[in-house]
């Protein structure tokens, strides 16, 4: 039979060891549409912020300059819950391409959310927007991002609708 004299050193070690599991836990949604038009009309309609209100059930505002290393403001709205409103940061962006942003809850290693919208040309009147989202944190575990994803689908129908629209 084994003694454990140092309990408090087990208790750490045990602590130490579930952060590191927690930590490691990642998260991830991606969800892709086809939208027939041609990319500049999409990228046009997404960067046109200002008009989510009138068309984007999940972006509900968003405040500042879609460039490199922004600081913006995002109020967002899930199927089913209260909007919620973020202060991401821009960390990728390719004017008419790409777009991502990077959410930090309380600290990174707590919870982070790196958005990411992505239109990719398949034909000069076919576009594919890529919409994911790659979550970390020790809190990931106990989220359920079902409702995440739906709002992410309803988003890329919305855009679509309104790419495609005469």
């Amino acid at each position: 039979m084994i003694e454990i004299k140092n309990s408090t050193a087990i208790k750490g070690f045990a602590i130490l060891l579930f952060a590191m599991t927690a930590v490691s836990c990642k998260n991830s949604l991606e969800t892709e549409i086809t939208i027939d038009e041609p990319s500049e009309r999409v990228w046009d309609i997404f960067s046109d912020t200002k008009s989510y209100e009138t068309w984007n059930p999940m972006i509900l505002n968003f405040t500042g300059e879609m460039k490199q290393d922004a600081q913006i403001k995002v109020k967002l709205k899930l199927p089913g819950e209260n909007a919620m409103e973020f202060t991401p940061r821009i960390i990728e962006f390719e004017k008419g391409r790409l777009l991502e942003w990077k959410g930090v809850y309380i600290a990174e290693w707590i919870f982070t959310g790196s958005h990411r919208f992505e239109l990719e040309r398949i034909s000069d009147h076919k576009t594919t927007f890529k919409h994911s989202e790659k979550f970390s944190g020790i809190a990931v575990p106990f989220f359920d991002f079902s409702n995440t994803k739906i709002a992410f689908e309803n988003m890329n129908k919305a855009l679509k609708n309104r790419a495609e629209e005469k």
